[in-house]
């Protein structure tokens, strides 16, 4: 008898014992497994020692699996994504942030500033470091809506919608607040986790509607910008969008610093680790005089006023170089509204206003330029022979043309002096701007032949019309000097000769800007040479030192003969003396000019385009003034007087 069986038969002598044996009776199976494991087997302990071993493979197996992944992910993440890991966990502490440059100023040709820089505070939020819980954001963007004054609802939703690049990236929801809030909100920073405020620098345009069109404004980069030029910019940043911002946005906006900052728990600054200085934009000064542009905007308003007309546009150039003096585009607009952050119902109500005060008329507006035309259909019937300065033309009130496949049908062409003006020459016909004597001059009548219509499409282009200026600002468009191919595609008809009448004296289908005209009007003044008009000066470093230096460009040279021009330039002066614009009897000095009056579709009479266009002295040419008001009638009667302003204040200085 062995151990194990004594234990168990003194066990069954006892009653107590037998019934306890009973009721504590161990299964075979387990019996087995016990004997399996003293050593001893019974009847069925050789079938059972296989499937425990079995069993032991499969979980020997698994284990060693299990042991396999793990030390492979343990080595992933250590090894491999070892760097990345300690890059994000580092960067929940230590962060970086750019230094925003300050932006260079804008000057006028006199010093005058007319582009500076003011701090402004932006309200950010970090939506990495702002509370996980809901109930812990709504919490905060109530506190923050109590501060704002706004709800919290669109503070969620303007964070929420403000797509970042990463959860570390700042999403601001408000601009330009009062520095007493920022000052709040960083009283509170602690109580405000995720918030911060940003101090930025921002446009401020002293000058305002008057300078808005030609300056432009800056405003946040837009998505399309930042993808086009993510080497230079960051979210948030700030980009020229319109005018002299926009043209010389390399200029202007200097480089970009940046620091490595510690952050706490918050998100709030800790301490700064390492920075890089920003560097400053150059400043730019134009060619403007801010004096002139003051001058001509005030009268033009008068003008656009008392004519009943819905805009207007005054350019003044200098003839001996191309520099722009004066670009005023009325109605206007506060260019402040957008460098601070315009609001929906702002931006709404200027882009519906039927005034289009958004629209920069000077290069953007296409006009039929009417009777300022005629200087440049002289200018070439004289260069090309078509007439001398001693032709003289009959000038009827009313010119007639009969159709000659139907002697019934007659086309008449009345001039806007419908009594006539008897015979002309050149000279007295821009004098008095007789149309009879240009519909001639253009397509001919009964035996004089007329330049027709290439040559005058020729001379149009010659004199910048049809294309761009070339001017150093952004939304210039080209006008239309139209020919016949373009006349059959566009409009399905036949070129007549009463359409090279209209297109002579400025109507019809063609188009040009006031900066076309402008220009053009420069090439007559100072005898022959077409130059690109440019408004910048010279680039100036932080110091005020110049770096360098605008030099007239030239677009075309010698466009006609010296000779020929002095006729065009003396019947300039006699529209002055004795013509269309004389009872302006108090010019400061010896102006010569010539008016237009220009029909446009759905005008009326007395609501036609007002033009003069202009140029002073007359002997030494160094102001040109162009004048367009739109629908304001007789162009000696609205436009003249405004450029009279602007000779008073110029040659009054």
């Amino acid at each position: 008898m062995n151990k194990r069986q004594g234990v168990f038969s003194n066990l069954d002598s006892s009653p107590v014992a037998q019934q306890t044996l009973k009721l504590s009776h161990v299964p075979e199976e387990a019996e087995s497994w016990q004997e399996g494991l003293t050593g001893e087997s019974d009847k069925g302990s050789t079938e059972s020692a296989p499937k425990s071993s079995r069993l032991y493979l499969v979980f020997a197996f698994l284990g060693l699996i299990i042991l396999v992944l793990l030390t492979a992910q343990l080595f992933n993440l250590q090894v491999v994504l070892g760097s990345r890991n300690r890059e994000l966990a580092e960067g929940n502490r230590i962060r970086s942030r750019e230094i925003f440059a300050d932006r260079g100023a804008i000057f006028d040709i006199n010093g005058e500033i007319l582009a500076k820089n003011k701090p402004s505070y932006d309200v950010a939020a970090t939506p990495f470091d702002l509370p996980k819980d809901k109930k812990g954001r709504q919490a905060l963007f109530a506190k923050l809506g109590e501060i704002l004054k706004i709800s919290s609802a669109e503070i969620e939703k303007k964070i929420e919608g403000g797509k970042p690049l990463s959860n570390l990236e700042p999403v601001i929801f408000a601009e330009s607040v009062a520095r007493e809030i920022s000052f709040e909100i960083e009283a509170k920073k602690d109580q405000l986790p995720g918030i911060s405020v940003q101090k930025k620098a921002i446009r401020d345009y002293p000058g305002g509607e008057v300078f808005a069109h030609l300056l432009g404004y800056t405003a946040k980069i837009s998505e399309e910008e930042y993808r086009l030029s993510k080497a230079d910019y960051v979210p948030n940043d700030l980009i020229g969008k319109t005018g002299v911002e926009k043209e010389y946005e390399k200029v202007l906006r200097g480089v970009l610093g940046r620091e490595q900052i510690e952050v706490d728990s918050n998100g709030n600054l800790s301490r700064v680790l390492a920075s890089v200085d920003p560097e400053p934009g150059q400043s730019v000064k134009l060619s403007i005089d801010a004096g002139l542009q003051r001058v001509l905007a005030s009268a033009l308003a008068k003008s656009i006023e008392s004519s009943g007309g819905k805009g207007g546009a005054a350019v003044a150039l200098d003839p001996r170089s191309g520099a722009v003096r004066a670009l005023v585009s009325l109605p206007s607009y506060d260019n402040n509204l957008f460098a601070q952050g315009i609001s929906n119902e702002e931006y709404k109500s200027l882009t519906e206003d039927p005034a289009h005060p958004l629209f920069f008329r000077p290069l953007s507006g296409e006009y039929p330029p009417g009777s300022t035309a005629k200087i440049i259909a002289a200018s070439g019937a004289l260069q090309d022979g078509v007439i001398t300065a001693d032709t003289t033309l009959s000038c009827p009130g009313i010119l007639k043309i009969v159709n000659p496949y139907n002697p019934d049908i007659v086309y008449t062409f009345p001039d806007w002096k419908l009594s006539g003006f008897g015979s002309l020459s050149v000279r007295e016909a821009l004098a008095y701007s007789s149309d009879v004597f240009f519909y001639q001059v253009g397509g001919g009548f009964e035996d004089f032949a007329g330049m027709g219509l290439n040559k005058l499409e020729k001379w149009q282009k010659k004199f910048g019309l049809g294309v761009l200026t070339g001017i150093d600002l952004p939304g210039e468009v080209s006008g239309l000097v139209p020919d016949e191919k373009w006349k059959k595609r566009v409009v399905g008809e036949d070129w007549y000769v009463g359409d090279t009448y209209h297109m002579t004296i400025g109507q019809g289908y063609l188009s040009a800007t006031p900066l076309q005209m402008a220009s053009a009007t420069a090439t007559i003044a100072n005898g022959g040479t077409l130059f690109v008009p440019e408004v910048m000066e010279e680039t100036l470093d932080s110091s005020g030192k110049t770096v360098a230096k605008t030099k007239p460009r030239v677009a075309r040279q010698n466009i006609a003969d010296a000779s020929v021009l002095q006729i065009v330039r003396e019947g300039m002066r006699g529209s002055v003396q004795y013509g269309t614009s004389s009872w302006i009897k108090d010019w400061p000095v010896a102006v010569a000019g010539k008016t237009g009056t220009a029909e446009f579709a759905g005008s009326t009479t007395g609501h036609e385009h007002a033009w003069f266009t202009s140029f002073a002295p007359y002997d030494n040419p160094e102001l040109v003034i162009t004048v367009l008001v739109e629908a304001g009638g007789e162009g000696t009667i609205a436009a003249a007087p405004v450029a009279d302003e602007g000779y008073k204040y110029w040659f009054g200085r």
